[in-house]
């Protein structure tokens, strides 16, 4: 699986060896209204790691109830490190009718990755620990126009001081919303509100507030005969800063002039400029990424409009104008 690394505990780069995998499940099934499954596997790498990992996995579905647990924990062992990896989750909705099919849910997740030292009993620094909790309301998900809100908030927590020790907290406000029910007009639109508080400020955390977005509007008119779309996002990232030098070569080749502005003989970054002349342009700049990263905002904005006549036009049409629109 795509997390087989994660769920055994392993680093995120193994080396070869000689791999014994052994699993067995039993599953209880009440027709399609529920059932319950539980999995007992083992995992061993040639005589330095053992792993002994249990799964237990809920679903539910009836009157409206909608229900997806599961609880799962591995335990492992090898030549330098002991620990276990703990992953349990809840997920519950409840689909209300009188609200016209209203559906409210409740999310509930940790991951708790906790390794040892054998040597001297201190946490490794893989180790790592995080929790969330999620409130959400959905009007009718059958329905073409609908919108929903949730909140949902993080704790993080990292190794310091030979324990697990919480590092940040964040509280997130989410509003969506589709409209697509109009054949010729449709929306959708999400946007979150973020607090980051830090509570540890001995890790390089910063606390912090965004706002992210998007909203799409399709269009379709005169049968299709003119089509556009538009969007809007704003939101942010991180990037790698980069650093960059200029590079001298012959005279001609480059894009860059220098300028000694202060007299001292010696090239400044702000001394280079865009060369007005080819035979003042003698450097190159060259871009360096570092290992550095800091965060961007960022604002995207497209509209796009495609205008075909003949689409709209009937092909039975005598008229000189349509048979001019039609080329």
């Amino acid at each position: 699986s795509v997390e087989f690394a994660r769920d055994w505990g392993l680093d995120l780069i193994v080396v070869p060896a000689d791999e014994q995998l052994i699993s067995a499940q039993i599953l209880l099934k009440e027709n399609t209204t529920q059932q319950i499954a539980y999995k007992l596997g083992t995992y061993h790498r040639n005589n330095q790691y053992k792993g002994l990992r249990n799964t237990l996995d809920h679903q539910f579905i009836k009157n409206g109830w909608r229900m997806n647990n599961i609880f799962a924990i591995t335990q492992f062992d090898d030549s330098f490190k002991t620990g276990f990896f703990l992953r349990p989750s809840i997920d519950i909705a409840k689909l209300i009718k009188p609200l016209n099919n209203r559906e409210f849910s409740v999310k509930y997740t940790v991951e708790r990755n906790l390794s040892e030292i054998k040597q001297n009993d201190s946490v490794t620094a893989s180790s790592f620990s995080f929790s969330t909790f999620q409130l959400a309301t959905l009007s009718d998900p059958s329905k073409l126009n609908k919108w929903g809100f949730k909140y949902f908030t993080r704790a993080d927590a990292q190794p310091i001081d030979n324990k697990l020790s919480r590092t940040d907290r964040s509280h997130n406000y989410n509003l969506n919303g589709e409209w697509m029910s109009n054949d010729h007009h449709q929306i959708r639109l999400n946007a979150t509100y973020r607090k980051l508080n830090v509570e540890d400020s001995r890790f390089n955390i910063k606390a912090d507030e965004r706002v992210l977005g998007r909203i799409e509007y399709f269009s379709d008119v005169w049968k299709n005969a003119i089509t556009g779309n538009f969007l809007y996002e704003m939101g942010s990232g991180q990037e790698p800063r980069r650093d960059f030098t200029y590079f001298e070569v012959p005279a001609g080749q480059g894009e860059y002039t220098w300028i000694d502005y202060n007299n001292d003989g010696v090239q400044q970054l702000n001394e280079f400029e865009i060369a007005r002349f080819r035979d003042q342009a003698k450097y190159l700049r060259i871009y360096t990424p570092t290992s550095d990263f800091v965060k961007t905002d960022f604002l995207q904005f497209n509209y796009n409009i495609v205008f075909n006549p003949s689409l709209a036009i009937d092909e039975n049409t005598s008229s000189e104008f349509n048979k001019f629109l039609k080329k």
